[in-house]
């Protein structure tokens, strides 16, 4: 009866041996390939196309594929696409293209280490973590970022005003509007002081995202001061516009303007010249999304050897991109 226990323990131990051995091998088998992320070109550039190739995923719904890399005023460093995926493309490949200039909001992607994410939108939870592979985008000849900060865009609403005054004149209100370009050096920062470089040129010199102009867009005319030769539109200089913030939300700039004061009071005068408005005031109730600047224009011919007064208030909404 021992010897029977015996050989029973031994081929139980021996069993439980070999399961012990064929345990790691079997760990080791490779898995199915889920939501592998590929993207070509394989060593990109700065400059390429992207194309993000995986397999269809299993599960129908919408989709984000993400491009990340480091953050850099001056060239691209995210990107997204959103996609949905029907029924039955289980087996299919599914291709996403990223251009690299954006529709010429940049010449180029940031060069250095980059991620592409793919991400499934979960009801109740919104886009959640797939995937995630992890590539470098080279240096492109040619192609050299400017300074390192955050690009601006300011959009003068059509709220803004200016305010014509002249002695024995009734006061005219001509309503502006128009979006101006800016660049924010190094990071944005809450509840700091920082000064908004703006202009066609505040940064580096890369594609216009405005038309880096004020335009009087509603005209009031004054019979006195009309004639054929009046403009509406400011375009403001590539250099010298900046706006400060300070941490308490008072505002202060300089913007100027490549237009003859007469422009911005709506009356007739010479297609070149120069206005530089001294501008002041505070951020509101919805901080930089509603902010009012005013300045004042004295000396402003407005006809009939008559000098008026244009006070111009700004009403802008500033958004600082977060790219």
């Amino acid at each position: 009866m021992r010897s029977f226990r015996r050989i029973a323990l031994h081929a139980a131990v021996t069993a439980l041996a070999g399961l012990a051995l064929l345990a790691p091998v079997a760990a080791a088998k490779p898995s199915p390939a889920r939501h592998v992320l590929t993207v070509t070109p394989a060593s990109p550039t700065a400059t390429d196309a992207l194309t993000v190739s995986l397999p269809a995923p299993a599960a129908a719904g919408r989709y984000a594929v993400d491009l990340t890399g480091p953050q850099n005023g001056a060239c691209r460093a995210y990107a997204r696409r959103v996609v949905t995926v029907r029924r039955g493309a289980k087996g299919t490949t599914l291709s996403v293209n990223f251009a690299a200039n954006d529709g010429g909001a940049f010449v180029g992607w940031c060069a250095g280490a980059t991620s592409v994410r793919l991400l499934h939108d979960t009801p109740g939870y919104g886009f959640r973590l797939s995937a995630v592979t992890r590539f470098t985008i080279r240096k492109a000849r040619g192609f050299t970022p400017g300074p390192f900060g955050t690009r601006v865009a300011v959009e003068v609403l059509p709220s803004s005003t200016a305010t014509v005054a002249a002695p024995g004149r009734p006061d005219r209100v001509l309503g502006l509007s128009g979006g101006i370009d800016g660049f924010l050096p190094g990071r944005f920062v809450l509840n700091q002081d920082y000064a908004i470089a703006v202009g066609a040129n505040a940064d580096g010199g890369l594609p216009p995202g405005s038309g880096n102009a004020l335009v009087v867009s509603s005209f009031v005319s004054d019979p006195l001061c009309a004639g054929p030769a009046v403009h509406t539109v400011a375009a403001v200089a590539a250099t010298g516009s900046s706006l400060s913030f300070a941490n308490t939300g008072a505002v202060t700039g300089t913007l100027v303007l490549m237009a003859d004061p007469t422009t911005l009071a709506g009356c007739a005068g010479p297609d070149t010249g120069s206005t530089t408005l001294a501008l002041s005031g505070v951020v509101g109730e919805k901080k930089l999304a509603d902010t009012v600047l005013t300045a004042t224009v004295a000396n402003v011919p407005v006809g009939g050897a008559v000098l008026g007064t244009v006070t111009v208030a700004l009403h802008l909404r500033i958004d600082i991109l977060d790219v």
